[in-house]
């Protein structure tokens, strides 16, 4: 059984709270450090759900992975 590939997603916000030259620091790293968590988070998921057999596609595992490493970079 073949699993239908989701689109690969901006890894990070598009727009960050950018009023003027000047935001919030606060609330900027917060964003990014909730980004890398939610990315995180479906990695370990998909990790899972691989390892318990629920899901068969192991591209897609990988490349979660990679994507929350690299967010985390």
């Amino acid at each position: 059984m073949v699993d239908r590939i989701e689109g690969i997603g901006p890894v990070f916000p598009e727009k960050l709270n950018k009023s003027k030259g000047k935001g919030n620091f606060a609330d900027i790293l917060k964003q990014a450090i909730d980004r890398v968590n939610e990315l995180q988070k479906r990695a370990e998921k998909l990790t899972d759900d691989f390892a318990e057999g629920r899901i068969s596609n192991i591209h897609e595992v990988i490349i979660e992975a990679e994507k929350a490493s690299l967010a985390l970079r």
